[in-house]
């Protein structure tokens, strides 16, 4: 859970969720723990996890703090790039450990969000600020889901408490509902006791306890001391996490993930090379060990068939058209079509900075077909090229910069705000420099079919190398994330204008 939980400081003064702790004080110490992060065996920054017991309003809690950093060594930049990173939760300290709120801050660059959660009543009610937007949730507060930074401490306290009360069993398993801050979404988390290890900490053998955590296809294992310290933990086999002490997790004299790095983690090798992507009409690849589990693989330009030994999909992408003959209309779309119209966490479609930014490049047209292309174009344009995702929609019109799921928000609330429907997709495409493919986000924009449409390369429409693995924006990476450095591509049609 550790690399789940990223954030920092922000610049909004004294919140609500300040307000609601402030009283909390602070009698014992129960974790202070510093953690080096790696990833592929290269220190990336460290993490400091901090829990202790107190009193607020005359009632005792638990207090979980996570906090760290991780270092971005970029091209373009002279001095490396800080993600400094900041998580707390207050939870009830009797058994039933029931959450009082969380709060979640980050920042990269110029890049901040804050989401706070405070318990009311029944619910958690949750608020998110985002690029100088708002927007509200809540969740039963009786539903098992707690935040990640506070499962980092329940789920190890759980297990090791059953060990220590002679009760470990080997394939023991609990489970709660986790709201991930960084995603934005809540999904189930499996945890199961994989048994009881041996592994060198400071060259000493020491007995430890191997637990296992799982959310959907996300798996991260972690050897945990007798006395409930967690020593390292493993997440994909690329990302680590080791114990040591404060002077030597915050040395980061070297310490910082490169584009390369990055590249020998996301990069998709292909058997053939591919020659002018644009100059593609249809393309069929085959990908193994794709799990068969969602429903977002097909669409009008995208079909699948199973292959025969069942561990993977046989893709088909084609061009997208836009049918001759068949005018589009504003506000003619199916009604299923029409959710793509609506606001959400990532893309504030309904904000009046987008609205009146889309009015200003659109021009309140008639023809949907000549505005999307319109829009497509000012953000392709516009929107500087870095190695940097910004937080939603709203924070990529305030920087006008940032990666390709930044030119996607973009992109999306500014057509929904036009009265176009638009999808958020994430999936890969092929890149002729880097001889392969490369995980992306990109649109598909409904013109009477689902076209897809990148504004990152201002390709409209997209070429056929976009293969689609899911849509709906960040809330949908945790079907990405099982798939990074597992697949290849093979291909076995490629057919040309």
């Amino acid at each position: 859970m550790i690399f789940l939980s990223f954030g920092l400081q922000s610049c909004l003064g004294t919140t609500k969720y300040e307000k609601e702790f402030e009283g909390y004080r602070e009698t014992e110490t129960v974790v202070d723990d510093w953690y080096s992060t790696y990833i592929l065996d290269m220190k990336a920054g460290y993490d400091h996890v901090h829990v202790t017991k107190g009193t607020l309003d005359g009632s005792e809690v638990v207090k979980v703090v996570e906090e760290g950093a991780v270092i971005f060594k970029f091209n373009d930049r002279k001095e490396p790039v800080v993600n400094d990173i900041y998580g707390e939760a207050f939870l009830t300290a009797d058994e039933e450990r029931g959450l009082l709120g969380f709060m979640y801050r980050m920042t990269i660059l110029s890049h901040e969000v804050l989401i706070e959660g405070i318990r009311s009543g029944d619910f958690i009610l949750v608020d998110f600020h985002s690029g100088g937007g708002e927007q509200h949730i809540k969740f039963s507060a009786d539903q098992n889901i707690y935040p990640s930074v506070a499962l980092t401490y329940i789920a190890i306290e759980e297990a090791v408490n059953m060990a220590k009360g002679g009760g470990f069993v080997q394939g023991r398993k609990f489970k709660y509902r986790v709201f991930i801050e960084n995603l934005k979404v809540i999904k189930d988390m499996e945890v199961e006791v994989l048994g009881v290890d041996e592994i060198a900490v400071d060259g000493q053998k020491r007995k430890v306890y191997k637990v296992e955590t799982t959310i959907e296809g996300y798996k991260s294992t972690s050897w945990v001391g007798i006395d409930g310290r967690v020593v390292r933990e493993i997440t994909m086999e690329r990302f680590e996490a080791r114990l040591t002490d404060r002077e030597e997790a915050k040395n980061l004299d070297g310490a910082g993930i490169t584009f390369d790095d990055i590249l020998k983690i996301a990069l998709v090798p292909s058997d053939k090379r591919i020659k002018d992507p644009e100059g593609l009409k249809l393309l069929k690849v085959r990908i193994d060990d794709f799990p068969k589990t969602s429903s977002a693989l097909t669409g009008d330009f995208q079909s699948l068939e199973g292959t025969d030994d069942e561990k993977g999909y046989i893709f088909t992408m084609r061009r997208g058209e836009i049918e001759e003959g068949t005018p589009v209309k504003y506000g003619n779309f199916p009604e299923d079509v029409r959710e793509y119209l609506l606001p959400s966490i990532d893309v504030e479609s309904d904000h009046k900075s987008i609205v009146s930014k889309a009015k200003e490049i659109a021009g309140g047209g008639k023809d949907p077909v000549e505005d999307a292309e319109k829009i497509l174009d000012w953000v392709f344009k516009n929107v500087e090229k870095k190695m940097v995702d910004a937080t939603s929609a709203l924070d990529v019109l305030n920087t006008l910069e940032g990666e390709c799921e930044s030119h996607a928000y973009l992109s999306a609330a500014l057509l929904r705000a036009g009265g176009i429907p638009a999808k958020v997709i994430s999936g890969i495409i092929y890149s002729e420099d880097l001889d392969g493919f490369f995980f992306h986000a990109w649109n598909e924009v409904y013109l009477g079919k689902w076209i897809p449409v990148d504004a990152t390369f201002g390709q409209f429409p997209a070429d056929p190398t976009h293969i689609k693995f899911s849509e709906g924006g960040r809330s949908s990476l945790l079907d990405i994330i099982p798939l990074i450095g597992s697949i290849k591509v093979d291909v076995l049609e490629m057919v040309r204008e």
